[in-house]
């Protein structure tokens, strides 16, 4: 199993962009083949941050979804929106 967790931080006054971009990810990637557990939510700390938690088969499923239509579009819409790259930590279990 392939574990992801990942970070996004939007800057000042893009929270609620960020959040509809993460919010918009969500079905279709439930949806993938290998997508285990799919979950992102705003951090309760700091509003900026957005965190996602995913569970996918096997490598070859994480990397069909960042190949994906839905992942590349919201890749490119959400870059403009945040403070800087996103932190993503990729564990095998």
């Amino acid at each position: 199993m392939i574990i992801v967790a990942a970070t996004v931080i939007a800057r000042p006054g893009c929270e609620d962009a960020v959040e509809r971009q993460c919010i918009g990810l969500l079905a279709p990637t439930r949806a993938e083949r290998g997508c285990e557990r799919y979950a992102a939510g705003r951090d309760l700390v700091d509003g900026r941050v957005y965190r996602f938690y995913e569970h996918w088969r096997d490598r070859a499923a994480l990397d069909a979804h960042f190949a994906s239509a839905h992942f590349l579009a919201a890749k490119e819409a959400i870059g403009p929106l945040l403070e800087r790259e996103p932190e993503i930590l990729i564990f095998e279990v």
